[in-house]
């Protein structure tokens, strides 16, 4: 079985227009739902092996502060220029090439992409994806090269507003 964690980054600031898109930081409430949401995984059990984020600042800053209050050390954060993309095929692309022997790995990145990508590989249907959402999948495979010919179960879907802790 592989399981990922699709993790889109928190919320972010638009507070200075000299800032490009890649360089703008995460808002105080991106922060804190980040935090939140590391701590729910870690109190489910469902903390990643591995954390493949974007190299925009806000995801990186996404990544670093959930693995931090999940319990992951920064260690295992690898920073994937490709996830900075409005293709699902891209991200899948990224999956595709984790070391196998990571059973549960987690990707954190944006929309449109990570959205496109759930409706794409899983019968989960949103009407939106909210900033820190984690959608937890799981298929029935050894290698994760053969995610994209499979259909990924839901294990779970949470958000910062779900009202769950």
């Amino acid at each position: 079985m592989k399981e990922l964690l699709v993790i889109r980054h928190g919320k972010s600031s638009w507070s200075d227009p000299s800032w490009s898109d890649r360089e703008r930081p995460l808002k105080e409430r991106g922060r804190d739902a980040a935090r939140a949401m590391g701590q729910r995984l870690a109190k489910r059990s469902a903390v990643p092996e591995r954390i493949v984020t974007a190299d925009a600042r806000r995801a990186l800053d996404t990544a670093t502060i959930l693995a931090s209050a999940a319990g992951v050390g920064d260690d295992t954060i690898v920073v994937e220029p490709q996830l900075y993309t409005e293709s699902p095929p891209k991200v899948l692309a990224v999956v595709q090439r984790l070391d196998d022997a990571i059973s549960r790995a987690a990707v954190v990145g944006h929309n449109p992409a990570l959205h496109e990508l759930l409706h794409t590989v899983s019968d989960l249907r949103l009407g939106k994806y909210p900033t820190a959402a984690v959608a937890h999948l799981r298929w029935p495979v050894k290698r994760w090269r053969d995610v994209a010919g499979a259909s990924a179960e839901v294990v779970d879907y949470d958000w910062p507003k779900s009202g769950r802790s």
